[in-house]
């Protein structure tokens, strides 16, 4: 690749690059999807073992790799987003991890609470998700009998209401 003028070493000599973006993107769609999955998960594992782990990359890889332990890093991602006020890139991640999460008791309260967070995140600027998310939120404690999570979607879901000016419901 190197002779080929493909890839080039990156000043300093630790590392290499792709020439240009279109090189690696039509590599990259040449592998076949389980040895992308593949390659995806061995990153993550990588990246997951260094000393300060890049949370969006290690839970891209391992989202990539439709790993479980995406779910962890997505969530991971979604709270270092969420305290920097980068509320929508939070909400996406969230999402994100809703998808690797399973039907059992456990992850049913944690669906919850993930599905309130996403409620939460979005009151300010889609008030109609917000309160579609907040409901889901509510259903989701019913269903696994937690109290604090049905509570607290209830009573932001009204505050989510009153602040839209839709009062009435």
């Amino acid at each position: 690749a190197l002779e080929a003028h493909l890839i080039e070493e990156v000043p300093g000599g630790e590392k290499l690059r792709f020439v240009h973006a279109l090189v690696r993107e039509t590599l990259y769609r040449e592998l076949l999807p389980p040895f992308r999955q593949r390659w995806h998960r061995r990153v993550g594992e990588v990246l997951e073992e260094t000393a300060r782990p890049n949370t969006e990359e290690v839970a891209h890889h391992f989202r990539q790799a439709a790993d479980p332990r995406a779910k962890r890093w997505l969530i991971r991602a979604g709270l270092r987003a969420e305290g920097a006020y980068a509320w929508m890139t939070a909400v996406e991640r969230f999402e994100a991890a809703l998808d690797f999460l399973g039907e059992d008791e456990g992850d049913g309260r944690e669906k919850g609470w993930l599905l309130f967070r996403i409620g939460v995140l979005l009151r300010y600027s889609d008030t109609g998700r917000s309160i579609s998310y907040l409901d889901h939120a509510e259903k989701t404690a019913n269903a696994v009998d937690d109290r604090m999570l049905a509570v607290n979607s209830l009573f932001t879901r009204g505050f989510v209401r009153c602040m839209s000016g839709d009062m009435r419901p």
